[in-house]
């Protein structure tokens, strides 16, 4: 029997630990839109910085997170540690853009990330771009937001079919048609893989709540969400950086995270009831 493939799950209310048992059966590489809304695509200096995030990412852990301050929202080099020597460790690197936003002074960008052979993973993973100071930032750990941030994603994602982009189907394909002798192997390191988003800022909620982020009370409710996520990263830094050493081997890291995804959804069980999830 073929051991559970990690997929992007719809209904996940918290950051990490999104996973469903089966891959999807549409082709998310080229995608046919039900969109109606013309979004503006992101502007080439968004892309200019999700290039420098690509190249560094993956290459040498901390000093990585050197590297990446200079275009981080945050800005904090302690902070980037854990995401970036998880990284180098998951034998990851973040991969070509599918699909990017832009309105105003946010943009969003969904992103594959890519394993050491070159080949997508099943889940891809998104970033959420912010101008400070006239200049683009990209979010990569959790920080704090005006609510106008929430209202100005509301309206990008207007029609927007997350289902459509959050999963690559090819890949989820190929990894479950592993053969059988590898499977164990293959699906842990895949599973470890994809649940890296525990070590960044799991941008991908912000396209599962899709509209729903602009409904009465929610953005205002978000601002808090995330000051508490933001605090809890800063509180966990040293288990953070702690399930990023573990990254070297994968069925170690998928245990380490186990305490992160506990307390993560002790500090933001809250909101569950909170936010305002339906649409029309």
């Amino acid at each position: 029997m073929k051991r559970l493939l990690t997929i992007l799950a719809s209904t996940s209310i918290i950051l990490v630990g999104c996973g469903n048992d089966s891959a999807p059966s549409t082709d998310t590489e080229s995608p046919k839109s039900t969109e109606t809304k013309q979004t503006k695509q992101a502007d080439q200096d968004v892309l200019a910085v999700y290039k420098t995030y690509q190249q560094t990412v993956g290459q040498s852990g901390t000093a990585d997170a050197k590297a990446l301050a200079r275009i981080e929202y945050t800005g904090e080099e302690q902070l980037l540690r854990p995401a970036m020597l998880g990284a180098k460790n998951l034998k990851i690197k973040p991969g070509k853009v599918v699909k990017s936003f832009q309105e105003g002074n946010v943009a969003y960008v969904i992103h594959e990330f890519n394993d050491e052979d070159g080949s997508p993973l099943p889940n891809r993973a998104s970033k959420l771009f912010l101008k400070q100071e006239d200049a683009w930032k990209v979010v990569i750990v959790p920080t704090t937001f005006e609510p106008a941030v929430f209202t100005t994603l509301a309206s990008m994602f207007d029609s927007f079919n997350a289902d459509e982009y959050g999963v690559n189907a090819k890949a989820a394909e190929a990894v479950g048609n592993t053969k059988e002798d590898q499977q164990d192997e293959v699906f842990t390191r895949v599973n470890a893989q994809t649940d890296y988003m525990a070590l960044e800022m799991n941008s991908n909620i912000l396209m599962i709540y899709g509209q729903a982020l602009g409904n009465e009370g929610n953005p205002e409710t978000l601002v808090d969400y995330y000051e508490d996520y933001a605090d809890w990263y800063r509180d966990e830094q040293a288990l953070l950086l702690k399930t990023a050493k573990a990254g070297t081997d994968f069925e170690k890291y998928l245990i380490a995270l186990d305490p992160l995804k506990e307390s993560l959804q002790k500090k933001l069980e809250k909101y569950a009831d909170q936010l305002n999830m339906e649409l029309g």
